[in-house]
């Protein structure tokens, strides 16, 4: 189970001959029992991929900060 993003207009091919799942692109059965097992894991960890980020975010400005103050011109 997974997630594929296609940026409208960007063309791919298909890669399984047969029904007309996901616009056409791919054939055989949904696999629910993987879809609603994608979305809960996901919704499991909403508060800590928040957490995550603001702690990465804090490291990486901290980063950017220190090697400001060491190099001048450093954008």
């Amino acid at each position: 189970m997974g997630i594929l993003y296609i940026r409208q207009g960007t063309r791919i091919c298909t890669f399984m001959n047969g029904g007309e799942q996901e616009g056409g692109r791919r054939a055989s059965t949904l696999n629910v029992p993987g879809i609603v097992g994608f979305r809960e894991g996901r919704g499991a960890g909403g508060a800590e991929l928040t957490e995550e980020t603001a702690r990465l975010t804090a490291m990486r400005d901290r980063l950017i900060r220190a090697c400001s103050r060491g190099s001048p011109g450093f954008a």
